[in-house]
């Protein structure tokens, strides 16, 4: 029967493959956008200012700050990154502006790191070890969460991807060396924090294709650096402006705009060591302090899967160690590139999971190395037993994914302030024209600016905020919204408030009608 079974799969092993990577494409795409609406639920300050952003750009022309498309987003008031909003805005177009609609980017663009997480490790090793990838970036608790909110930041992850294998595929073909720079040039606008990591690689890797003469600088080459020039040019204005070399740009149809407030302290050469300390741990627990980003009981590649990532690293190290030495091309050394760059980043800058996003695709990678080098060395002396390892993961996946549609859910829709939106809605439908509409929260006025859709010519004549200049600016009004707090309520006085769950009872005691929407609750009288 073995032999049997054995037989066939040698025949079919082609047909095998395709079919089990179709099949973790599939798993991982479900993943990724069931229940995207209501799982997390809620939506967060973030994605709720993105996804206001890029309505305002549709309708009026112009960011939350009057600013004509702005290369960087002043939002907060000392900035967002612009790509996700600009992504979405074909989307709210043809749909509306929504939690799912706001979402869809960040879930598009998981599924296509999956296939092109596959493609890479392929490229660069074999296509078992690109299976195994594949398996584990599909069932990845981090991927899996970040893929299904629209944080703007975790686009940076899959652009510098897109960037890596087509500048490894420029190596065989040098005309894809043009959307190596176009993806590279993009992720500059994907997040702020990954400036000083960008150069960084493109050098080295550049220096490395050099000295192991993999180097072609035909006129697709200077096509690519022009390309990637040109890209990056707004954010160096952007840059010069913000430091005070240079007045802010105003066009009908581009501004590089100078912010209320310029975080240059956020990277630094101070406290490298406590830095890199906080970046290790953060990688070895597999956790931070972000609800959002890790659930704590599964990590963020599993735990289980350390010796696998640790091993991978190692031999990549050595793989390449011995491809300097040897002054021979070998693809893995790309990836290790690009972790390097995510020590150096972790190692100037306090991180967290979102924050340190560019490395965990090079730490999945590294893991899928390991698992196979395990597998292989197992198998080799118990037939098959290597495959326990897939069997545990299986089990760790469904685990995580029946914890994170139940019971984690239920916290983070608390957090996320799930039923917000039904809440602003209805505050509006029995408002009059001069009621004042009172809400509390720290940084709750995206939300209220997303689930209302206040017109962004209002909001910018209306808006008063509680401090200015500040890195992370608050309203103290806009519209007919009055952002409180809660501590003073209820105080009896007519009104409409949105309050969280917890603040029910007391205003029913003073005479409220009170109405629950989930998480949130709108009381008035």
């Amino acid at each position: 029967m073995r032999d049997t079974v054995e037989k066939l799969y040698k025949n079919h092993s082609k047909e095998i493959y395709t079919a089990a990577v179709a099949a973790l494409l599939i798993l991982g795409a479900f993943v990724r956008v069931f229940k995207i609406t209501s799982v997390p639920g809620g939506i967060n300050q973030d994605e709720a200012f993105a996804g206001y952003e890029a309505l305002s750009l549709l309708r009026y022309g112009t960011d939350s700050w009057g600013y004509s498309f702005p290369v960087y987003f002043v939002s907060w008031g000392s900035g967002m990154n612009v790509l996700y909003s600009y992504l979405t805005i074909p989307l709210a177009a043809l749909f509306g502006m929504s939690t799912t609609v706001m979402r869809m980017p960040q879930a598009i663009v998981g599924v296509l790191t999956l296939l092109v997480v596959w493609l890479l490790v392929k490229n660069i090793f074999n296509k078992k070890i690109a299976l195994l990838c594949l398996f584990l970036t599909a069932i990845c608790p981090w991927h899996i969460m970040m893929s299904r909110w629209g944080l703007e930041s975790n686009f940076a992850p899959a652009f510098m991807l897109f960037g890596l294998y087509f500048f490894i595929k420029g190596t065989e073909d040098t005309r894809f060396y043009i959307a190596s720079a176009c993806f590279y040039g993009l992720t500059l606008y994907a997040y702020a924090t990954v400036w000083v990591v960008v150069p960084f690689v493109l050098v080295l890797q550049l220096l490395y294709c050099f000295y192991t003469k993999k180097l072609k600088t035909d006129k697709y080459f200077f096509i690519a650096i022009a390309v990637l020039a040109v890209i990056s040019l707004p954010l160096i204005l952007f840059v010069l402006i913000n430091l005070g070399y240079a007045d802010e740009i105003r066009t009908p149809f581009l501004s590089v705009p100078k912010l209320a407030y310029m975080r240059v302290s956020d990277i630094s050469f101070s406290e490298m060591g406590k830095k890199f300390k906080h970046f290790m741990e953060i990688l070895l627990l597999q956790q931070d302090d972000a609800y959002w980003n890790s659930t704590g009981r599964y990590g963020i590649y599993y735990r289980f899967s350390a010796p696998f990532g640790i091993l991978g690293f190692v031999y990549m190290a050595v793989l390449s160690f011995l491809s300097i030495k040897k002054r021979s091309y070998d693809g893995s050394v790309f990836v290790v590139i690009q972790f390097i760059a995510s020590v150096l980043l972790g190692s100037l800058v306090y991180v967290n999971i979102n924050r340190i996003n560019i490395v965990h695709i090079c730490i999945l990678v590294f893991c899928s190395v390991g698992l196979y080098i395990t597998i292989k060395s197992i198998n080799s002396c118990i037939k098959y037993m290597g495959y326990t390892f897939i069997f545990v993961y299986i089990c760790l996946f469904i685990g995580f994914i029946s914890f994170y549609f139940t019971a984690y859910n239920n916290e983070i829709s608390r957090i996320f302030q799930k039923g917000l939106g039904e809440a602003v809605a209805y505050a509006e439908k029995i408002s009059e024209e001069d009621d004042i509409i009172h809400v509390s929260g720290e940084y709750i006025f995206p939300k209220i600016l997303f689930y209302s859709q206040i017109p962004t010519p209002e909001y910018i004549s209306t808006v008063e905020f509680d401090a200015y200049p500040a890195a992370f600016v608050h309203t103290k009004s806009f519209g007919h919204y009055r952002t409180e707090d809660s501590s003073q309520w209820p105080n009896g006085e007519n009104g409409i408030y949105i309050v969280n769950n917890g603040y029910e009872e007391s205003f029913s005691e003073q005479g409220y009608k009170v109405v629950v929407f989930d998480n949130v609750a709108v009381a008035y009288k």
